[in-house]
């Protein structure tokens, strides 16, 4: 029980901005960010920091393989940066 919470405070995770329509919730016509949407940022994310991804699980929670290393979890979230906007929070997930 001690190691789970050990490995909790030290699991890694990010943030990926989302285009400008889907971010802002509160914009005329704004509209949720589906889980598409969050595939398409996830992957342009990775085409342009040069990683490898490999899906898990492609419904909400997604679930993905990062440089065929660390399995990462991401989820939409709902933040605020001077106003309110949704971002995909990854983190890093416990293999079984």
């Amino acid at each position: 029980m001690l190691e789970n919470l050990l490995w909790k405070l030290k699991r890694k995770g990010f943030y990926i901005d989302l285009d400008e329509d889907y971010a802002f919730p509160g914009k005329k016509g704004a509209v949720r960010p589906n889980v598409y949407v969050m595939q398409a940022a996830i992957e342009n994310y990775c085409l342009q920091n040069n990683h490898t991804i490999k899906y898990l699980r492609k419904q909400e929670p997604i679930r993905f393989r990062l440089d065929g290393k660390e399995i990462y979890t991401a989820k939409l979230q709902f933040f605020w940066r001077g106003r309110a906007s949704y971002v995909i929070h990854c983190q890093q997930w416990k293999e079984e």
